[in-house]
């Protein structure tokens, strides 16, 4: 769970109360929008209609359209203040610290997922296992789901996760790392 500043609980509760959502989904784009540094965010939440992200392209309607404004307020009040307690930015603590901080980190269809460019390596993580994947040469851009797995978004277009070369082999390695209480 990610800490707020007294300033992000107070832009979650005005902001639900605008947008008619409910605390927990505001939360959930608060924290996105950390992971996107104010920018965009990707999200996964039963009250926000399941997984979205913003900026959308083309008109929004109906609770669309209250996501939308409620990020555009979300990210205003970043661009003022912090929101997310530092120590507690998503992506951040949970992935082993020799690989740095992720360049972009997030969660789809059951699995976190982080990149960490400078040392050519993209982590997923499902339950309690960590897979390590070798990106060099590849810049991505997005992830997406892909028939039930992870795909990449990358310069040379889209391609699966199980294209890519996992680093150890065939084994699955570095278990998650677990944040002190």
């Amino acid at each position: 769970m990610h800490s707020l500043t007294k300033d992000g609980e107070r832009v979650l509760i005005e902001v639900a109360a605008r947008h008619g959502l409910s605390d927990a989904a505001v939360r959930a784009l608060v924290v996105a929008l950390a992971e996107g540094d104010g920018a965009a965010a990707r999200y996964d939440h039963p009250d926000l209609g399941g997984v979205g992200r913003w900026p959308v392209t083309g008109a929004a309607e109906g609770l669309a359209a209250r996501v939308e404004a409620a990020c555009a307020d979300i990210a205003r009040a970043m661009a003022e203040t912090r929101l997310v307690e530092d120590g507690a930015a998503p992506g951040g603590g949970d992935w082993p610290a020799e690989l740095g901080q992720p360049a972009a980190s997030g969660e789809l269809g059951g699995r976190r997922y982080a990149i960490f460019p400078g040392a050519h390596r993209m982590l997923v993580a499902r339950g309690d296992t960590t897979e390590v994947y070798d990106i060099e040469g590849h810049t991505i851009r997005d992830v997406v789901e892909d028939d039930g797995g992870l795909a990449l978004e990358t310069d040379r277009g889209r391609m699966r996760l199980a294209d890519l070369r996992r680093d150890g082999g065939d084994e699955k390695v570095v278990p998650p790392e677990t944040p002190a209480p």
